[in-house]
């Protein structure tokens, strides 16, 4: 009995896609929670810097911030450990794509036509990477 084929490695494991957005998703979410919470800081005054800083770190949301930072990192990490940096890295620009959305959507934004333009062009060249990945 003939063993059976052994399929070729993939170029672009299903568990890189999902670690790849879950990097995006906690890499958006930290922008659109820190964009809320800025609106409610002070601004600080010619000097007040300090003031800021002790208003940002005892803000309970932006240790929300620190920890969707933390897991994106963790979750690149896991993305890295799949595949290549070069195959990666250009997918980290659909955070571009999430923000725009989310901050529509969350936050009332309204992006100019040059922005839509360039966000499709994002999400071309991101479809041409994965394209290649095949």
């Amino acid at each position: 009995m003939d063993p059976l084929p052994v399929a070729a490695p993939a170029r672009f494991p299903l568990i890189a896609g999902v670690f790849i957005f879950l990097t995006v998703l906690f890499a958006v979410a930290g922008q659109v929670v820190m964009r809320w919470q800025m609106a409610k800081v002070a601004r600080p005054a010619d000097g007040g810097g300090l003031a800021f800083a002790l208003a940002c770190a005892t803000n309970l949301w932006m240790w929300v911030v620190v920890a969707f930072a933390f897991l994106s990192m963790a979750c690149w990490a896991v993305v890295l450990n799949r595949i290549p940096l070069s195959l990666a890295y250009p997918f980290t620009a659909l955070s571009f794509v999430g923000v725009l959305l989310a901050s529509r959507l969350f936050l009332h934004e309204v992006p100019s036509i040059t922005t839509m333009v360039g966000v499709l062009v994002i999400c071309l060249g991101v479809g041409i990477v994965g394209w290649g990945a095949r």
